[in-house]
Order: structure tokens, then sequence, then C-alpha cells
């Protein structure tokens, strides 16, 4: 049905451009204090009681685990061990590292980091960071491999020297297999 002419319209009224801007500082103003105060509830809760310490360490029978306490709490020395995570005569892969050992000495090669200049003689195969199965002879279905693969495929992302990012598949060849004990090189598919 049809309005009669005669029939009066509500109109919104204009908005005054001064009064949006101060509408919008203060909801932002708002906002922020909101998140600050928030932050500082839960920052005094988690600290309240002093900090929780977490040490990653070995247990008794050589087996990866965490060390947990609270003084504050009456919690010391919970231990959670990873029987899973046992790894022994896994030969190192080759790769070779980037960053030295902060508690050696700078003049033992285990305290020295690599320079730019030698990432930069093969950057685009230089592995610098990433996530890969240290099982590498378990394979990419065994469930214990689950985070390193997606719907079946290999998934280990790694970040090479000249700053490209791939999702990369390891060889699975067996422990004897000499790709595995060859030094890190340059011209190896990675090093």
């Amino acid at each position: 049905m049809k309005r009669p002419a005669s029939a009066s319209r509500s109109v919104p009224p204009k908005m005054n451009p001064e009064h949006f801007g101060r509408k919008v500082l203060c909801v932002g103003a708002l906002a922020a204090a909101a998140y600050f105060a928030l932050f500082a509830w839960i920052e005094h809760g988690r600290n309240r009681r002093g900090p929780w310490e977490v040490t990653f360490t070995r247990h008794t029978n050589g087996l990866p685990c965490l060390e947990i306490s609270q003084p504050a709490l009456g919690v010391h020395d919970v231990r959670i061990v990873f029987p899973e995570g046992a790894v022994s005569n896994v030969p190192a892969l080759p790769v070779k590292r980037v960053f030295g050992d902060s508690g050696a000495s700078r003049t033992d090669y285990a305290g020295q980091s690599m320079k730019a200049s030698e990432i930069g003689t093969s950057p685009a195969n230089k592995i610098l960071l990433g996530d890969w199965i240290w099982h590498y002879n378990r394979g990419w279905l065994d469930p214990k491999s689950g985070w390193h693969n997606f719907k079946g495929k290999s998934l280990a992302v790694m970040l090479f020297g000249d700053g490209h990012a791939v999702g990369y598949r390891f060889p699975t060849k067996p422990e004897s297999d000499p790709f595995w004990s060859a030094a890190p090189n340059p011209n190896n598919e990675w090093w």
C-alpha cells in the first residue's frame, strides 16, 4: 500500500562530523582502558603467588622430561616423562647449524655462528629454521608423526637462507644409508 504524499517520513538527523570524531575517540579510549585493565588483572592472577618453574631435563632413565614446581602452592618436582621422545643412536642430519652455543667459547667451533657470507654461498638450499621428524625412518603416516603431515602428505615447513619457506619432504631412507652420514655441503639438495 502506498503512503499518501502528505505523510511525513522520519529523516535521520545529520551527523555532525565533530561529534563523530569524539565518539570514535571515546570508544577507542574505552577499549584501550578495558584492554589494559584486563591485562593487568590477568598478570596479577598469574604472578601473585610467584612464578611457575618449568625445567626441560632428562629423567634418571635418560628420557626427556619436564620438571614443574610452584613453591607457593606446594607443588614440588612434578615430572612429566616423554617415553616416546627418546632419541638415541640417530645419526646427525646433514644440516650445518646456523647459531653457535652461547655457553661455549667464541674461539671454539661450537661457539661460532655462521656468517651471512657463508650462507650466501648457496642460500636457496641452506636450511635456517624448521621442524622435522627426528625419527626420519618412522614415516609420515605413523600416528606419532601426525604433527608433520597434512592428509597423509609430509609437511615439514622449512625456512631457507634466501627467505623462502616450503613444506619440504625429507627422504625416508634407512638409517644405514650414507645419505644421512654425509657432511653438510652447499652442493647437496639442502645443507
